[in-house]
């Protein structure tokens, strides 16, 4: 049930993914909205123990991105918020698992953020990449169908299991 409500998430993530590679911050921001609507709409009273402190820890940085995003007005800026948030549904997806995870593809740019590189998630492995848009909409060194959680690499963006 609570994986159910993490997967809600997951579509105004797409579509905050979507905006930004076409370049469309007036959108972004829409898309913003729908994220703040799913992360409050998420009950995680079935969570006890270590599960429900993880949440807790989880939510507060969801909801402290979500703010980032709200406040930003460039595309520079929702960029990279973004690539915060992009980090925090792959850590939910390995803590927790997401409700129809095994329909979207991770997908890296290396070149992004001056060379760092960033990943983030779409719902196809045509490459549309939010931090470049049209000036550099297929740069991607990796695409690979997302780990079922439990199954994905524990020690990536620096996040373990518990």
């Amino acid at each position: 049930q609570f994986r159910q409500q993490l997967g809600q998430i997951v579509t105004p993530y797409l579509a905050i993914s979507q905006a930004l590679a076409a370049d469309d911050a007036k959108a972004t921001l829409a898309a913003v909205q729908g994220l703040q609507g799913a992360v409050s709409s998420i009950n995680a009273k079935s969570l006890t123990g270590k599960a429900a402190e993880r949440w807790q820890s989880e939510l507060q940085g969801l909801s402290t991105i979500a703010g980032r995003l709200t406040r930003a007005r460039d595309l520079k800026s929702l960029r990279s918020a973004f690539a915060l948030l992009s980090d925090e549904l792959l850590t939910l997806q390995r803590v927790f698992g997401l409700a129809g995870s095994d329909k979207l593809f991770e997908l890296h740019c290396p070149m992004a953020f001056d060379g760092r590189g960033v990943t983030w998630l779409q719902d196809n492995d045509q490459t549309r990449n939010p931090y470049y848009g049209a000036s550099m909409l297929t740069c991607a060194d990796r695409v690979r169908k997302l780990e079922p959680a439990g199954k994905a690499d524990a020690n990536k963006g620096g996040h373990q299991h518990e």
